[in-house]
């Protein structure tokens, strides 16, 4: 049994002779294949999870990186259930202020392996995949509408594979797969297609209740995930008008329970963006961004994320794209207004093809119209994707069927060139993105791609030090955080890491020289403190280190490795039992900190509580089974036993 046979043609097995009324009712019009075999539906399905396990099986070990550092790693809200669904909990580790959806399917994967980052990595691939097979099902009931199945119908399943298989498999939406806190993205696509089909089921069923009050209570966890999904209702109502043959009074009319709905999940989308304004200001986090040029900035960075849909060859985690200006963008703003242009008047002309270009604008809409400190990045090409490859897909049938009529070709063979067209590309783009996700596979290899193909952006430059040093090459790392400096004099991360790794290397005062720069740019900046406190600590000055880690602490409360370096500092003045304190309060925040552990067993030991010590020592080596300081101190304690 093939794909063709399952997709595609009218019947299999052997030819059997048929009754009277058999024949009869094969007389009869019926509708298409398409629609009466499941088996078509279900084999696709199982198809699409299977190509998406093979093109993104490589992507489950790549580690933390970037913002799933503060937002995962660090975010001690995701440690309890409860408290992450608390959309009004404010915290300054925590970038996921306003999405509790996400923040509550962060603290699932906490509770069931903590940071183990492979648990992270499959929850993303299973919304990927779920989100392609919705697609799928969408595509393929919308080329089964009134409208559209004279043409599309007797290929609305093979189309619809097809639709699916190549936004399932291309190389752009890794970095809303692989990279985990994009799971904001891929997990509200999810919700954004849930709602879509459900209302197409709804609109297609003789009892739409059930199915719109599905669509409204996915648009809520939508809502949740991020607030893109306010495109949603709008494109809706413009699908309701062009596929259902309704006209633009009458959508609402006839579907007002739905719209309701949705209206009121907008309501709560205002009361979420409202609370976050709240969090961001008290948390000094709000920034004065140029509003007109990161809007002429945008028709360029579309325009770039439509030439990677045909060519995706420059894939880049962080562009740190610049601000442009107008006479730098006046071109692409005119084309990107033609095609604007053109969409509205589709629209209104209620042409399928402007849905197409509605769905692929209004996505982007939110993230080009409002401000935010990086004009690109290409997971906001995660759902606006899906209208370029139906209309590619779509538009490759429909010229064949022209080719076919003039030709005269048959439609088999038109068929069968579609099916392998698409196999061919999909194969293509699955092993563009199975070598994309090897680039995931550390940080230094990430942060390196990054640099090569933005070498002006300072922020890749300071995150590939600090993986190198982190990689034992701190002298590489230098080299790094001085270009990041150059590119950004003001970059006070830079200063601080590079502080850090001058301490490391000995160079104690040009460490200390550093890292006073770092707290002069920046005089609430906790990581310099931190960093500031224990070189003094470990330089002997341990009542003023003790002093920047205080310092450190207030800045950032929930700051579990200045709670630990202040223990060691207490330690080391001999004051033991608030080292203890100190300790054990770093581990309630960060329970898997192997360093944590160590220097509590340190400290236990010399107390003369040696089983905890031993334990707190043991677990340590557990966490990171090469960790030789901790390997040290047991050896140490044991020692001190004998």
């Amino acid at each position: 049994m093939t794909i063709w046979s399952l997709l595609v043609r009218p019947s299999i097995g052997k030819k059997m002779k048929k009754t009277r009324k058999e024949k009869k009712e094969l007389a009869m019009p019926r509708p298409t294949n398409s629609l009466t075999r499941s088996s078509g539906v279900y084999f696709a399905a199982l198809f699409l999870i299977a190509a998406g396990i093979l093109a993104y099986g490589n992507s489950l070990h790549g580690p933390f990186i970037y913002d799933d550092i503060p937002n995962i790693v660090d975010n001690q809200v995701i440690h309890n259930i409860l408290k992450s669904v608390n959309p009004s909990l404010e915290t300054t580790s925590a970038g996921l202020y306003i999405r509790p959806v996400i923040r509550f399917s962060f603290a699932i994967n906490y509770a069931l392996g903590g940071n183990y980052v492979r648990g992270y990595h499959i929850l993303n691939l299973a919304v990927h995949l779920l989100a392609g097979i919705t697609l799928f099902g969408i595509a393929r009931r919308t080329l089964l509408t009134e409208r559209m199945k004279a043409i599309y119908g007797p290929a609305a399943t093979l189309l619809g594979f097809a639709c699916a298989l190549i936004w399932l498999l291309h190389p752009i939406q890794t970095q809303a797969i692989t990279y985990i806190i994009q799971r904001c993205e891929s997990m509200m696509g999810l919700f954004f297609l849930l709602t879509f089909y459900c209302a197409i089921r709804g609109w297609q069923s003789s009892r739409s209740g059930p199915w719109h009050g599905a669509a409204v209570l996915f648009f809520l966890l939508g809502v949740g995930s991020k607030e893109v999904i306010v495109a949603a209702p709008p494109l809706l109502f413009i699908y309701d008008a062009i596929f259902m043959k309704k006209g633009w009074r009458e959508t609402f009319r006839t579907s007002w329970p739905l719209y309701g709905g949705l209206a009121g999940g907008l309501i709560v989308m205002g009361f979420l963006v409202m609370m976050g304004l709240k969090v961001w200001q008290g948390a000094g986090l709000k920034e004065s961004l140029p509003l007109v040029e990161y809007w002429q900035t945008q028709p360029g960075v579309i325009l770039h994320y439509l030439r990677l849909v045909v060519w995706p060859d420059t894939l880049c985690l962080d562009y740190a794209w610049p601000f442009t200006t107008l006479q730098q963008a006046w071109s692409s703003i005119l084309i990107l207004s033609a095609l604007m242009a053109l969409t509205g008047w589709a629209v209104l002309g209620r042409k399928p093809v402007g849905f197409l270009g509605a769905w692929f604008f209004a996505i982007l809409a939110p993230t080009s119209l409002v401000t935010l400190p990086d004009p690109a990045f290409e997971h906001r090409m995660y759902l606006s994707l899906a209208a370029l490859v139906v209309l590619g897909v779509v538009g490759v049938y429909r010229v064949g069927l022209i080719l076919q009529a003039r030709y005269a070709v048959g439609r088999d063979k038109t068929l069968i060139a579609v099916v392998i067209g698409v196999l061919v590309l999909a194969l293509l783009l699955g092993g563009i993105t199975y070598k994309r996700n090897s680039v995931y596979a550390d940080e230094v290899s990430i942060w390196t791609d990054t640099v090569q193909k933005a070498p002006r952006n300072s922020r890749a430059h300071l995150n590939l030090g600090v993986a190198l040093d982190h990689a034992g090459n701190p002298y590489e790392a230098i080299r790094h955080f001085e270009d990041a400096i150059r590119l950004e004099p003001d970059q006070a991360g830079a200063y601080s890491n590079m502080g850090n790794v001058l301490a490391n290397l000995g160079k104690i005062d040009d460490a200390i020289r550093y890292l006073q720069e770092a707290i002069r740019l920046k005089p609430d900046y906790a990581g310099a403190y931190n960093n500031m406190g224990n070189v003094l600590t470990n330089l002997g000055k341990t009542d003023e280190g003790i002093r920047y880690l205080k310092e450190a602490i207030r800045l950032k409360p929930d700051y579990a490795e200045a709670y630990s370096n202040l223990g060691v500092a207490f330690g080391r003045s001999g004051r033991l039992n608030e080292a203890v304190v100190q300790l054990e309060y770093a581990l309630r925040l960060k329970p898997d900190y192997a360093a944590a552990h160590s220097n509590l067993g340190l400290a236990l030991g010399r107390l003369g509580r040696k089983q905890e010590a031993t334990d707190h020592l043991q677990e340590a080596l557990r966490l990171k089974p090469d960790y030789q300081a901790a390997r040290k101190n047991l050896e140490l304690l044991m020692r001190m036993d004998r």
